[in-house]
């Protein structure tokens, strides 16, 4: 039975639920979770919860994060929440995407991610080459992102390969 957080917004929620649900099909090799639709700090955080329960059943965890949508107001704070989250949820690895993302890398690292939990990368391809190096079977990768930082060709490249 999938937990999924109540924070999680309806737009986001269907398209999770599937994504959780073909993953639990394909235990044996790498679940590609699209979380592109989670383009808010509160969206992300949904997914985060959920990938940190994966992390409880022994899995390895990657989130890539590029820069999310939200007002300059709130931008500080919500990438610094979404760094520090993943860390508290004890996700293996966190690859930030772009200059945009580079908070959620120094917010990581605040909150106590020493030996390269967290990296960031200037682009989409050293993002693949980084997650194509650590994936197996039993790992699961979420990947976050908005118009600023669009991920969906990422998606689609580390689905190809994990088919």
């Amino acid at each position: 039975m999938l937990n999924l957080p109540a924070t999680m917004t309806h737009e986001v929620a269907p398209a999770c639920l599937s994504e959780l649900r073909d993953g639990l099909q394909h235990e044996a090799g790498t679940v590609v979770i699209d979380g592109t639709e989670a383009v808010t700090q509160r969206d992300v955080r949904a997914f985060q919860q959920q990938l940190a329960e994966w992390e409880h059943q022994g899995k390895n965890t990657i989130h890539i994060v590029g820069e999310l949508d939200c007002d300059a107001t709130d931008w500080l704070e919500h990438h610094d929440a979404v760094g520090r989250l993943a860390v508290r949820f004890n996700v293996f690895r966190i690859i930030s995407v772009g200059d945009g993302a580079r908070h959620v890398h120094n917010a990581a690292g605040l909150e106590g991610s020493w030996d390269g939990q967290s990296l960031l990368v200037s682009s989409l391809d050293d993002a693949y080459d980084e997650v194509s190096r650590l994936r197996g079977p039993q790992t699961v990768v979420l990947i976050t992102g908005s118009p600023v930082t669009p991920m969906t060709d990422l998606v689609a490249t580390v689905k190809g390969d994990s088919a």
